[in-house]
């Protein structure tokens, strides 16, 4: 069972990859405007999203979920305060040229971020496997 869904959400992951190359793509070719429409789309759908997960851990009738949805809270507390700030700190750097090259920085270390959690999804879902072969009687 775990591997079924793993697998289902490793497939939805990779078109979230797939979708953040062609929308990286697009803004190497796209005027101003075009990327203003992308960035407003992607924030719908973020927003949309995290509504959704949140309301998925809420449901889960899990042992586990009030640790996730608090987790999850507060994850979203500190992405939402950590962009807060970085945006008045952007917005205060008084050269266009040095702000657009920390936005260039801050878009770095977010794409490290989401590879550290994607490392941090592997070895969580190697464990979950691991557990459930031993349940399952596997040799290990």
């Amino acid at each position: 069972m775990a591997h079924e869904i793993l697998t289902i959400k490793l497939c939805q992951l990779n078109e979230r990859v797939e979708k953040l190359h062609a929308r990286i793509r697009l803004s190497e070719s796209a005027d101003p405007a075009q990327i203003q429409r992308e960035m407003h789309l992607l924030e719908k759908e973020c927003s949309g999203s995290e509504s959704a997960l949140e309301q998925s851990i809420q449901r889960s009738k899990a042992g586990i979920a009030p640790v996730l949805a608090q987790g999850y809270r507060q994850m979203e507390a500190v992405f939402q305060q950590t962009r807060a700030e970085l945006q008045a700190a952007l917005a205060a750097q008084p050269d266009p040229e040095c702000a657009a090259e920390e936005r260039v920085l801050l878009a770095e270390y977010a794409l490290d971020l989401a590879q550290q959690a994607a490392d941090w999804a592997l070895l969580f879902s190697m464990e979950a496997i691991h557990a459930q072969l031993k349940q399952e009687g596997r040799r290990l």
